[in-house]
């Protein structure tokens, strides 16, 4: 038993763990986050609160797993993935909407390829050395089935990956099973050149609006529901990109967007069971709270706050690294055994991996991302000369 519900344990931890970064970055020494999101700090400051509740989330399935054996979603959960979909699509259909066709797409998929992979294969390498460590570090499979297993581990979640490598059960939780999000990432950023081309005065509003609702129409109607409701999730960020582009955004302030922000947020952890299974309700009240946060929300300065522009700058290395640390927490006996002894004792152990996974991730940004997005926007300088695009996100 974990004890209260799963949204009031969130909320509790998500809140305490930013208290602990604001505290920790009003320092007198503490450098300033800078993130290429600058411009969108509430969409920044989002992404922190997204990826320390997916944190939160794999939390609550490892000690289930722990208990039952059976890694299973959290019944009665807030989903933070359905907002990471809409982010994406706000941010890169908001560059094709500046540049259209002329977009220099090559750099652009350049500055993708050294800001995920480098993580991602930094996490995957020290997967498979678990893996491999548990199996005795000899074949269980044959040579060429454990290769192709490897080999698609490496692929940067283009490709499916195998669960098992080496036969190690369930090798993909040692991630939390995280890296299925970025082949749904891939997929739309080679759909980008197609979609460029209805990103004229003429369709730029239309075409996303249009497609949106054809795809929440076929997930209604059909059994054919994964790839138009995902499809739909993206067209919403695509949406609010075009409508913010022309002009046509909310202009309230912060003390009417704020509040009707929080109201949204609120009903999504209060009725959870509701957001579970995306439909198209789910989708317009995510839609609705990702539009206010877009059209400034801060709700009342948390997603601009310091410790939101921190951990926002990071989020990534939070996101993909979250499995390892409870893999690590909990393959250690004495903090399992603690853990387990009641209920506060568990919610400290899972303070303690929350901040212990943050204050990580601002050093893996430092040593591993920021190198990298530097080497990328380098590379970008010596490639052909074409339009600019940015070095992403």
């Amino acid at each position: 038993m974990i004890g209260y519900s799963p949204a009031l344990i969130s909320i509790t931890l998500l809140t305490t763990t930013f208290g602990i970064f604001q505290l920790w970055q009003a320092r007198p020494n503490a450098a300033p986050a800078s993130s290429p999101l600058a411009r969108n700090a509430e969409i920044n400051g989002l992404r922190a609160f997204l990826a320390i509740n997916v944190a939160v989330s794999h939390l609550l399935r490892t000690h289930r797993a722990i208990e039952t054996g059976e890694w299973e979603g959290v019944i009665g959960y807030f989903e933070s993935f359905p907002l990471f979909f809409m982010i994406t699509g706000f941010i890169f259909w908001e560059k094709v909407l500046k540049t259209g066709t002329k977009t220099d797409w090559l750099k652009l998929y350049i500055s993708r390829l050294f800001r995920i992979a480098p993580m991602y294969l930094f996490v995957v390498g020290i997967m498979l050395f678990v893996v491999f460590a548990r199996t005795g570090f000899t074949l269980h499979e044959s040579a060429s089935s454990v290769a192709y297993q490897v080999l698609c581990w490496l692929g940067l979640g283009i490709v499916d990956v195998p669960h098992t490598v080496n036969g190690h059960p369930r090798a993909d939780l040692i991630l939390a099973g995280v890296t299925w999000t970025l082949r749904w990432e891939w997929f739309f950023y080679a759909s980008l050149p197609v979609l460029a081309l209805l990103s004229g005065k003429k369709t730029r509003v239309l075409f996303p609006l249009l497609s949106l609702a054809a795809c929440l129409l076929v997930t209604a109607l059909t059994s054919h529901k994964t790839v138009p409701m995902f499809a739909s999730l993206y067209l919403v960020g695509m949406s609010a990109a075009s409508l913010h582009h022309t002009g046509h955004r909310l202009h309230l302030g912060d003390r009417v967007t704020s509040p009707a922000a929080l109201f949204l947020l609120a009903v999504m952890f209060a009725a959870p069971h509701a957001f579970e299974a995306l439909s198209p309700i789910s989708v317009a009240f995510y839609a609705l709270f990702f539009y206010l946060i877009c059209s400034g929300s801060t709700l009342f300065g948390l997603l601009t706050s310091r410790a939101a522009r921190m951990l926002g700058q990071v989020s990534y290395s939070i996101y993909l690294a979250q499995g390892l640390f409870l893999t690590l927490l909990f393959s250690i006996p004495a903090v399992r055994s603690f853990a387990f002894a009641g209920v506060p004792a568990f919610w400290l152990v899972g303070l303690a991996y929350l901040v212990l996974l943050c204050a990580s991730a601002s050093f893996s940004y430092r040593y591993i991302e920021a190198p990298c997005i530097s080497l990328g926007r380098t590379l970008h300088l010596s490639a052909p000369t074409g339009m600019p695009a940015s070095a992403g996100d």
